[in-house]
């Protein structure tokens, strides 16, 4: 498997060696000729045929339009980001093809660019039909409208419909869980940013729209991935993610760096980072009540197990309650598993410390597998919901002093 993936628009040509790719069908709604059904199929197949002769197509960006989904039943293994407008909501479940369903096909919502009021409501519309919803790094994702990001935010951890993730929120607090895959901001949506590509529908390749105006390029498409490796603006880039943040920079002062990953600023040079700094607090906070729930991570000691015992020796005997029998318990191999653990979490003939590394990597080992580098890709760890509902009360009680939170009903 080629090691990188690439965001490329429809309106370029594919070539050899391009490993896995996202196709975005943008410029589709400026041509008036896409904009008729039929049309719209044929261009979609032609394209998904061309594109699938050279590259494994991981990721489809396409406005919602039913000639377009038609075209795309021939073609499975992939993730598909419709871009839903508010006209679109009731037809949305009815428009798509029956045989998706039947496949589990794999289908998030982008709300398609227009006023918070608008956006906020494809975006709760789609959720409560059963749509997971992804909000993507595009310019008015990443300079944020509040009312629309933190209503987002709200409806994510409190909605009692809910039922499916609303990314980067679902990824961030199922990261802040668990404490063991520590993904970012930036990669959540890029993956390994190192190994990601944006290519406009000129060619230009670079790391997302706003390098390619600032004149910010790796190279063109025709040219081979090694050379877009090769240019300073890339080497640049990997010098920066490699560095901490200096203490005197914006990134550096932030107390949510960590989180970030100094993603805003680097796909925008005129990211709201305050609005994303409050995001941030309250998924924060969200996590921490659910790790509260939860225990706080620690281990829990079973009924009279403060009690000390002492411990027979190796082929001592077990006596028998109620009787003066007594019957010899054979030792336990140290090789076979678990069998031998006691009340007090120490096996017979392991090394308790040992043991619980061990299953210190096997749980990173299991966390890892099930994390997807795809942005927006999650199994939730979490239930059904982001938050539980028994959790929802407490959740609102601690985010609700960050700000002028809106209650649930």
């Amino acid at each position: 498997m080629v090691p990188h993936f690439i965001d490329v628009s429809s309106q370029v040509e594919p070539q050899e060696g391009w490993g896995q790719v996202g196709i975005r069908f943008d410029g589709v709604e400026e041509d008036d000729k896409l904009l008729d059904s039929d049309r719209m199929e044929s261009a979609v197949r032609e394209v998904m045929t061309k594109f699938s002769k050279k590259a494994g197509v991981r990721k489809v960006r396409i406005p919602f339009q039913e000639g377009g989904l038609r075209a795309l039943e021939d073609w499975s293994g992939f993730r598909v980001l419709l871009e839903v407008g508010v006209d679109d909501i009731p037809s949305l479940t009815e428009s798509l093809p029956a045989k998706w369903e039947e496949e589990a096909r794999n289908v998030w919502v982008i709300p398609k660019e227009d006023t918070p009021e608008r956006m906020l409501e494809v975006l709760q519309s789609s959720s409560i039909k059963g749509y997971p919803v992804l909000l993507p790094p595009d310019p008015w994702v990443l300079k944020g409208d509040k009312d629309l990001l933190l209503g987002a935010l709200e409806h994510y951890l409190f909605s009692r419909e809910l039922r499916v993730p609303i990314d980067p929120f679902h990824s961030l607090l199922r990261s802040g869980v668990q404490r063991l895959d520590q993904r970012t901001l930036l990669r959540i949506w890029t993956g390994p940013s190192e190994d990601y590509f944006y290519i406009d529908g000129s060619g230009m390749v670079s790391l997302c729209p706003g390098w390619i105006k600032k004149g910010k390029i790796y190279g063109q498409s025709s040219e081979p991935v090694s050379k877009w490796r090769e240019s300073e603006v890339y080497c640049e880039f990997i010098r920066k993610l490699e560095a901490h943040p200096e203490p005197d920079t914006l990134c550096g002062r932030c107390p949510h760096s960590g989180i970030c990953g100094g993603g805003l600023l680097l796909l925008h040079e005129n990211a709201a980072c305050e609005i994303w700094m409050e995001l941030f607090e309250r998924v924060k906070l969200a996590a921490e009540t659910l790790i509260e729930k939860r225990g706080g991570g620690k281990k829990r000691r079973r009924p009279g197990s403060g009690q000390k015992r002492r411990r027979r020796g190796r082929g001592e005997a077990k006596q028998v309650k109620g009787g003066d029998k007594a019957e010899t318990r054979k030792p336990e191999d140290p090789l076979q598993g678990n069998s031998g653990v006691n009340a007090e979490g120490k096996g017979a003939g392991v090394d308790s410390k040992r043991s619980s590394q061990n299953q210190g990597r096997r749980r990173r080992k299991a966390v890892g597998r099930c994390v997807s580098r795809d942005p927006g890709e999650v199994t939730s760890g979490l239930g059904e919901k982001g938050v539980e509902e028994k959790d929802k009360k407490s959740v609102t009680e601690k985010i609700s002093t960050t700000g002028d939170t809106v209650k649930p009903d």
